[in-house]
Order: structure tokens, then sequence, then C-alpha cells
């Protein structure tokens, strides 16, 4: 099978994850930036990553109409992996059948841009001030504004059974 690895990554965590898939697959991971339709042409699987912000998937709306065989979605946050983070990227990003993946990433505070931090900031005020947080809520309060990496290679393990044919 003819595959190809597509990534949109701003701090590094969404690259690291498509160059492990990549690997695994024995294919190219290339960044959307460098991307072509001549890269997408005869590719029978796309897999496409990008990094969350406030639920879409940055970059998937490059791919998503190019990409001419199979698509397979992966989102990289640092937000929690649980069925509720998954939905709501899904249903935010109108993915419906694509077959979708999240991985935990992490945060580099120091990497994003002032208008970035300025709003996770926010954010972050906006949990500290509710009276009763959710598990999701705790871990956003820890996370943001720090530098922590929650990337595992060990979480691709799904994608890749997925796209070699053997789930």
């Amino acid at each position: 099978m003819n595959s190809i690895v597509i990534y949109q990554s701003s701090t590094g965590f969404t690259r690291r994850y498509a160059e492990w898939i990549a690997e695994e697959l024995g294919c190219r991971a290339l960044s959307a930036k460098e991307m072509s339709p001549a890269d997408l042409a005869g590719c029978d699987s796309v897999i496409f990553g990008g990094w969350v912000m406030g639920g879409g998937i940055m970059g998937y709306d490059k791919v998503k109409d190019k990409a001419r065989g199979r698509l397979i979605v992966f989102a990289v946050g640092a937000s929690m992996d649980c069925e509720e983070t998954r939905r709501t990227i899904s249903e935010a990003n109108h993915l419906g059948d694509t077959p979708f993946f999240y991985f935990p990433g992490g945060m580099k505070n120091d990497e994003l841009s002032f208008p970035v931090r300025l709003m996770l900031k926010q954010i972050k005020k906006s949990i500290a001030k509710k009276p009763e947080k959710s598990p999701q809520d705790l871990h956003m309060e820890k996370v943001l504004g720090s530098n922590i990496d929650l990337s595992e290679r060990e979480y691709i393990k799904p994608l890749v059974a997925l796209a070699n044919g053997e789930i």
C-alpha cells in the first residue's frame, strides 16, 4: 500500500507523531507547507495529523479535499485523551466516518505566539474560577502555561494497525 503522512505542527509534537507513524508504515512524512498535489497522487492512503486549537484540527481543511485515497486523521493536543475529547474534536471538524485518533502532545509555552499565550492564560484563569472542576479542568489547569511533553510512541499503535489493514 502506498501511504503518505501529512502534518501541520506548531511546536513539534504533531511532527514527532507524524514521523513515528511514517517510520512504522515505511512511508514519507511531509509538512502541509511542503505538500504538493503531486505528493498525494497515487497514494492509496493519506494520514493527516494536525494540532488542536479551540477544537479545530489545524491544517485539516487544506488536506481533506485533496486526499484521493483513504483518509485517516489524527489530532494532537494538550487535552486528556478521553471519549469526550475525541467526540468533541471529531464533531467540530465534521469527520463523520473518517477514522480519527487523538494523541496527547503537550505544551511548549515558550514557543507559542504572544496572542496564543495570552488566550491560554485567560482560559487557565477561567478554569481556576470554577467552583467544581472536572478531571479535564484539573488536567488543563496543570498543563496550560507550562512546558510539558505528554507524547508517547505507544499511542500510534492503533492508527498504524488500521493503516496496515490489521483492524
